[in-house]
């Protein structure tokens, strides 16, 4: 779901979502809860991948290191995150996810999580804030 107003997500649409939200904090999520990404969006770019022009944008998570990219396709967004490799360690990440434009939501963090002054006296305790996990941690 784009907006509370689109129903189906195409190439096309999800295109035009993009550009209207560069700049933006969004989430990116697939239905069932199997990937779930917030972070501020980059405007679209066009690649050319021999000889055919591909849609991709970058969407910064906030974490140091961690690069996430999205590629558009015909029926499927790509997702490919992964750690900027660092000097003399193994350890690294390279996770690419594939996704079917009917599985995918994408939506500003205000549309998932308005602000309780804004929505109501009732809007703040019906749904938690996003838990933040401390990836910092991890190093």
């Amino acid at each position: 779901m784009l907006d509370s107003t689109v129903e189906a997500c195409s190439k096309a649409k999800l295109v035009a979502w993009l550009k209207a939200h560069a700049g933006q904090v969004v989430v990116l999520r697939v239905r069932g809860g199997a990937l779930r990404l917030t972070g501020l969006l980059h405007a679209p770019h066009q690649l050319d991948a021999c000889s055919t022009e591909i849609t991709a944008a970058d969407l910064d998570v906030g974490v140091a290191g961690l690069r996430v990219s999205l590629t558009l396709h015909e029926e499927r967004l790509s997702v490919y995150a992964a750690t900027e490799a660092q000097p003399g360690s193994p350890l690294g990440l390279s996770l690419p996810v594939s996704i079917a434009y009917a599985d995918l939501d994408l939506l500003r963090v205000e549309d998932e999580h308005p602000r309780a002054d804004s929505a109501g006296p009732d809007a703040a305790a019906a749904e938690p804030p996003p838990v933040i996990f401390p990836y910092d941690l991890l190093r």
